[in-house]
């Protein structure tokens, strides 16, 4: 759905995937899902409303790996949004 630009179909299927609890295949791709969710929000115009899901993410994983992964993927959609500051 991203390829084509069919941002809520992404928003949606990804908020799917973020709530399935299930195999370790399943929560160990999660974090990816979730990336794509904040890209899809801020692609649709939705700025606050990703940057508010990166930050929380941000939190969640603090101290793990994947702290760096959502600072960055947050960095990102400040950059499109033209958010310097």
């Amino acid at each position: 759905y991203m390829d084509q630009r069919k941002w809520q179909d992404a928003v949606d299927v990804c908020e799917r995937v973020a709530e399935l609890k299930g195999p370790d295949e399943i929560e160990n791709a999660q974090p990816f899902f979730l990336e794509r969710l904040v890209l899809a929000k801020a692609r649709q115009g939705k700025t606050d409303e990703a940057l508010g899901i990166a930050a929380g993410l941000i939190r969640l994983s603090e101290g793990s790996p994947l702290e760096g992964y959502f600072t960055r993927l947050k960095g990102g959609v400040q950059r499109e949004a033209g958010k310097y500051d």
